[in-house]
């Protein structure tokens, strides 16, 4: 490549994969409308990747950001009566099901190739057992993962946000401000450090301190400004050999860019259940490198100082999932190494009991739990059979909700987190790992109109 042509590359703006997309289908003409129904997204969605496309170009009008894009080669147009392969660096959008008729040359030959690559997957012995790492589980390779997308006339709340610019499982995600922090897990060269925060109000990505200790399967929670990670594994749980765990409580200081190091957990533990309550920290089950386990551990951050609960859970699990909900600390479901449970139980903070909860309609393992408008969400946990829902309750409730969920099939090892009324889903592992954010809406505001007589 010559210099020039170095030069022009650099100076191009940065678009999303989807900004892209969005971009060409303005070159075509397309109203918001229009552009919404061929992405299955929302107009207000498709007003925002305008937005940002329109301040990434420097341009102020639709018209303008055409012609931007066509003088940077960000607007591909094609030749008449001949097709071209996809010459772009990124990959292409998930097609929905709805839309699979009406293919064009490249997404047929698209398909075509996972179909192969996906027969070569199974014909593909397991060569090492695992608990946590989805690639090598025989049961879960047996079954497919799909998107589930919003169409229209659907009562579906999931709606596609964007994408990470690193796909990631057994990661964790946190909000603070309106800002997502996107923390650790695992992607393609292994376990990472890599810290990126997603602002939701502007659509922008960037990256901020890495963690000092990269793991996955651990969790992040935010007390008083700053963000609590406790211990995680620094590589995959196997069956075949001790799994390196750390010890280490990473504590990211949000204000000032910058990790600290609270006091060492009792013990190394990773794929344990994180809540706060309280302005404390706890810490149930977990794999400690050996075994599951069902001791809870409180951290205080004010004498930074932990210790073991005398009321210890009823199972020995990990890959559960649990918040706080009206005063009790809920764990949903969970995983001992052969099964995914159906059991949820609470703990009451004035008895220091575990009480047993409603039960779940099908065991979790390695999903999402939270809460949000006085009702409890259990997200994903596909990890030892597949699901195709996810499941809600509230404190009156006698039996778990199913509701719908983004993804049907095997996925597990996400994150989620809450902006407002939303719950966003992060990454995860669904026949592969997850570059994708989805996010629920769990309410809607009504504006009745007022006119005066």
């Amino acid at each position: 490549m010559s210099k020039n042509n170095k030069s022009e590359a650099a100076d191009k703006p940065y678009l999303s994969k989807r900004q892209h997309e969005v971009l060409q289908e303005l070159a075509k003409g397309l109203s918001d409308q229009e552009i919404a129904n061929s992405f299955f997204i929302s107009v207000n969605t498709v007003k925002t990747h305008v937005r940002n496309i329109r301040q990434a170009l420097e341009v102020q009008s639709r018209t303008e950001a055409v012609l931007r894009g066509m003088q940077l080669g960000l607007i591909v147009i094609d030749a008449p009566q001949q097709e071209k392969p996809v010459t772009e660096s990124f990959k292409p959008a998930p097609i929905p099901p709805s839309s699979l008729p009406n293919l064009l040359a490249w997404q047929r030959i698209y398909f075509g190739i996972a179909i192969v690559v996906a027969l070569l997957v199974f014909a593909v012995p397991t060569i090492k057992p695992t608990i946590g790492q989805e690639e090598t589980n025989t049961a879960i390779l047996s079954n497919t993962c799909t998107a589930i997308s919003k169409t229209k006339n659907s009562d579906n709340r999931w709606e596609y946000v964007t994408e990470m610019p690193t796909a990631r499982s057994g990661l964790t995600v946190v909000t603070h401000d309106n800002i997502l922090y996107v923390i650790g897990g695992s992607r393609t060269s292994g376990v990472t450090s890599l810290v990126e925060t997603y602002n939701y109000d502007t659509g922008l990505w960037h990256e901020v301190a890495s963690k000092p200790t990269p793991v996955m399967y651990m969790q992040g929670i935010v007390i008083q400004d700053e963000i609590y990670v406790p211990g995680g594994c620094q590589a995959d749980i196997t069956n075949t050999k001790q799994t390196p765990i750390t010890d280490q409580l990473d504590i990211f200081q949000i204000e000032t860019n910058q990790w600290r190091q609270g006091s060492p957990l009792p013990q190394p533990l990773c794929a344990y259940t994180a809540a706060a309550y309280d302005d404390k920290l706890y810490l149930i089950g977990g794999w400690s490198g050996q075994t599951f386990l069902d001791t809870v551990y409180v951290y205080t951050p004010d004498d930074d100082q932990w210790q073991l609960l005398e009321s210890s859970y009823p199972l020995k699990i990990g890959f559960a999932g649990g918040a706080t909900f009206q005063n009790r600390l809920y764990v949903v479901g969970g995983y001992d190494g052969e099964q995914s449970y159906h059991d949820a139980y609470y703990h009451d903070f004035e008895t220091n009991q575990w009480l047993p909860a409603p039960t779940l309609n099908h065991g979790l393992s390695g999903h999402g739990v939270i809460t949000l408008n006085n009702r409890l969400y259990a997200i994903g946990g596909g990890m030892k059979t597949p699901i195709d829902s996810m499941q809600s309750l509230t404190t009156d409730d006698t039996a778990w909700q199913e509701l719908q969920s983004p993804y049907s099939g095997s996925w597990h090892n996400l994150s989620i987190t809450t902006v407002d009324t939303r719950i966003f889903a992060v990454g995860g592992w669904c026949d592969k790992r997850l570059d994708t954010i989805y996010q629920y809406q769990t309410s809607f505001k009504v504006f009745i109109p007022f006119s005066r007589q």
